[in-house]
């Protein structure tokens, strides 16, 4: 009888034990499926906000050579009306080193010293421009104007939506989970792009009509 009463309480202890261990096993799973799940979604979205800031990239750098198809244009027309070599000079090899750069996958910061100088040389040939009367009256260069104010508008929104674009990437790799997988994944934080030559450049176009 005494036999039969431990090995009862024998089994009873195991199949409480077995339960038991089942029980721990699906908690281990599901803690294990949940952590794996947030961090494969906090990977997948930083590679989300990595390839949204490389879009809005590659969007600011055709604005930008949209800008620079009408440069030449700007010359010609001031150029056809006064006589300010040394300007035309300046502008057209500012154009040419930004046209370099854009076309050599060089740096943001390296872009942006680029087409701050190009605004510098530009607002001096519109200043040119804007003493003589004749150019202001010529229909071309009113219209080239503003094309160039368009765009140069195009220029400013698109350096928002990079700034907003590395602003969420850069507050989700300092964010958990993303501070856990940023040092060891690799993904670091992004320079914005400074505002300095594109605030200059918003002020570009003054065309008296």
């Amino acid at each position: 009888m005494a036999k039969h009463y431990y090995e009862n309480r024998g089994d009873k202890f195991l199949r409480i034990f077995s339960i038991a261990l089942i029980v721990f096993a699906i908690i281990m799973a599901f803690v294990f499926f949940t952590i794996s799940g947030t961090f494969i979604f906090a990977y997948n979205n930083l590679v989300n906000l990595q390839e949204n800031v490389t879009l809005a990239e590659a969007n600011l750098e055709a604005t930008m050579q949209k800008r620079l198809e009408l440069i030449p244009n700007l010359v010609e027309i001031v150029e056809s009306h006064t006589s300010q070599g040394q300007t035309f000079k300046e502008v057209l090899n500012a154009h040419e080193t930004l046209a370099e750069i854009l076309n050599s996958g060089y740096s943001l910061e390296k872009i942006g010293e680029a087409n701050d100088n190009l605004t510098t040389a530009v607002n001096e040939l519109i200043a040119v421009a804007e003493s003589n009367q004749e150019v202001k009256e010529d229909g071309n260069y009113v219209e080239v104007m503003n094309q160039l104010q368009e765009r140069v508008n195009k220029i400013s929104e698109a350096r928002e939506k990079y700034n907003m674009a590395v602003y969420e990437y850069n507050r989700n790799i300092n964010c958990f989970p993303g501070n856990l997988l940023a040092p060891v994944l690799g993904f670091k934080e992004i320079e914005y792009f400074q505002a300095d030559g594109q605030e200059s450049s918003i002020n570009l176009v003054n065309v008296e009509e």
